[in-house]
């Protein structure tokens, strides 16, 4: 109540005009709340005859056809009109984030289509491989233009249709089709090619709504991960409060119950020895109510994520998959995903003509080819070094994460071990990538974090380059003393 009191107070301040000009846009709020629908705000900004257009962009989509209908049921009666319907694209799988009932159930009078979303003219590669948020609702006639932009999806609880709708606030932005508002509205929404929903490979986003579940009683204060080893959870209790019959379980295997409690004392802790589970993100508690068994999850925290080991499937990225991602501008996940799917899709095409030269003509084993990738990769590495840190689990992160410094360090050791790399190759590597770790001017980009604690981190990476640069054959000249000054130079 506080802050929206605040908010009163400055937006008042603001001096901000409560009636516009005759040829400012008219602006309208349009919430889900009891009697009122986000599209009635549409009348609140529109001048002249009905809509005989809209063009609708929203991420989840009901199979039914309600919340549609109630959209174009906005549009003229009389008269062509129509109805654009602008869905999303997976940029890794190319499947349509859609329903295949998008088009159905709505007056055949009206010409419905459905086009993919396209990309601005101006949006970075890092843009166009973001998944889909936006929503928006935009009707125009020969005379006027109005969109509703905010939080509404085009579901029937999006747009405030059923009886347990959401909470969601929108704006809805009416001005003359000949204005420059109304010119930035018809950009706003941007549409590529035309979709035919009967071919498509459909994906349909899963229901917006989540499944309500029991409210985890109280008395289970807290469940902390300890990684160990040995690995183990510390669950804070209240036992004043604590039913009298409760389970907790991973899963369907049970780790604790009242018994277990009170045979270890009854007190406000209990440990959990999970060696055999070792990675728990999440408990389900389950506890008698109002006469049966009812269940709500317990999420668990951990108590040093640094401590915590990557996924199988990720301790061991090849060469290829590390030096791509690290080269990239895009985010880490969507740089990862890109280049596994990569991997994937060339271990899946059909084997080499063996008396085709082109063919047999391997670039990526050659060592000016290789080195350039290994420098962009240097590159992105400092880029990401020299962004602000708000935490030390985020250096952590950024120095022995899986694709941090200590990983690339491991991955250069591990293809002189398979034969892909010449020893003193992975040596001037490993010497480059310890000059990069070591030339960053971390006291700046820890900005408040304890120095001592960032110094000792790095120096702890850059021994671990170190250990890996020299535990490699060394060939002996000027190679050599060039990695043996390297080294010497940004050794702790």
């Amino acid at each position: 109540a506080q802050v929206l009191d605040r908010f009163g107070e400055r937006i008042g301040e603001a001096g901000l005009p409560w009636a516009g000009g005759r040829k400012d846009p008219r602006l309208a709020l349009a919430v889900t709340k009891p009697n009122a629908e986000p599209l009635d705000g549409l009348d609140a900004v529109w001048t002249g005859s009905r809509p005989r257009a809209v063009t609708v962009l929203s991420p989840f989509w009901d199979v039914d056809a309600e919340a549609r209908a109630a959209v174009v049921g906005k549009l003229s009666p009389q008269g062509a009109v129509w109805a654009t319907f602008v869905v999303s694209v997976d940029p890794m799988t190319q499947k349509v984030r859609a329903p295949a009932s998008l088009l159905d159930g709505l007056p055949t009078r009206i010409d419905v289509e459905a086009v993919e979303l396209g990309s601005a003219p101006d949006a970075s590669t890092e843009d166009r491989m973001r998944l889909l948020h936006a929503k928006c609702i935009r009707y125009e006639s020969h005379t006027w233009t109005a969109a509703m932009v905010g939080s509404s999806n085009v579901t029937t609880a999006g747009l405030g249709l059923k009886a347990a709708s959401h909470r969601e606030i929108n704006l809805w932005i009416g001005t003359p089709a000949d204005s420059p508002v109304a010119r930035a509205l018809r950009v706003l929404i941007p549409e590529g090619e035309p979709i035919d929903l009967g071919l498509a490979d459909l994906e349909p986003l899963d229901d917006e709504d989540e499944v309500a579940l029991p409210a985890l009683p109280t008395c289970f204060i807290d469940a902390v991960l300890h990684p160990g080893p040995p690995p183990t959870i510390e669950l804070t209790l209240d036992a004043a409060k604590l039913p009298d019959r409760w389970e907790i379980l991973d899963g369907d295997q049970l780790l604790a119950d009242d018994g277990t409690w009170e045979r270890s004392g009854g007190g406000a802790v209990l440990a959990i020895d999970i060696s055999e589970r070792f990675l728990v993100s999440s408990l389900d508690v389950r506890w008698h109510e109002g006469g049966e068994m009812v269940r709500a999850p317990w999420p668990v925290n951990v108590s040093d994520s640094a401590l915590l080991p990557p996924p199988e499937e990720l301790r061991s990225l090849p060469m290829d998959v590390l030096l791509a991602v690290l080269a990239s501008t895009r985010p880490i996940h969507d740089a990862l995903e890109a280049a596994l799917r990569k991997g994937d899709q060339a271990q899946g095409r059909p084997g080499h003509d063996e008396f085709d030269a082109l063919a047999r003509f391997d670039s990526e084993r050659m060592l000016l080819t290789r080195t350039r990738r290994m420098a962009a990769a240097l590159w992105g590495l400092q880029r990401r070094f020299d962004r602000p840190l708000g935490s030390l689990e985020a250096l952590d992160w950024r120095l022995s994460g899986i694709v941090g410094a200590t990983q690339l360090a491991d991955g250069l050791c591990r293809a002189v071990a398979d034969g892909d790399m010449e020893p003193i190759e992975a040596r001037f590597h490993l010497a480059e990538l310890a000059r990069t770790v070591g030339t960053i001017e971390w006291e700046v980009v820890a900005g408040r974090l304890d120095p001592a604690l960032v110094r000792s981190r790095v120096a702890k990476t850059l021994s671990h380059i170190t250990d890996c640069a020299t535990g490699l054959p060394a060939g002996g000249g000027a190679v050599d003393q060039y990695v043996a000054a390297a080294l010497g130079s940004v050794t702790p």
